[in-house]
């Protein structure tokens, strides 16, 4: 063979190789592509559903037999010779009632240990070099 045959066969190989590269770059994107575009349908999907329990919750809100169940629940309100009674739970009791913020206030500062509570500024700063921030209460 001579050096003409050589560089032709070494051209032709070298295009081989590089339509071998251009046909699976366009298989990962073509791969690619689809991932996103079915993840894309999915989430369209979800989205779907979601606008739907959407929609019948919206309906239901606006029609007349919620807006009453509201009322006697929320103010106390009935129609002429009915009863209304709310059963409340013993947590929903206890969420309203009058709480005093100071007593809470000394039942949490009480609970924390701080060492800095009653040094100045520079002895806090001195403890702070000498036993590091991982010797503080979180």
């Amino acid at each position: 063979m001579n050096k003409y045959h050589r560089l032709i066969l070494a051209f032709l190989a070298f295009v081989i190789f590089y339509l071998i590269y251009q046909i699976v770059v366009f298989q990962i994107k073509k791969f690619q592509v689809e991932n996103f575009s079915d993840a894309i349908t999915k989430q369209n999907l979800e989205i779907t559903e979601r606008t739907a329990l959407k929609e019948n919750l919206e309906k239901y809100i606006s029609t007349n037999a919620y807006r009453t169940q509201v009322a006697k629940a929320s103010q106390n309100k009935s129609m002429p010779g009915e009863t209304v009674i709310n059963v409340v739970s013993q947590e929903d009791v206890n969420g309203n009632a009058n709480v005093d913020t100071q007593d809470i206030y000394a039942e949490n500062s009480g609970k924390r240990e701080d060492p800095t509570a009653k040094m100045s500024n520079p002895e806090r700063w001195q403890y702070l070099f000498q036993n590091g921030l991982n010797k503080l209460p979180k």
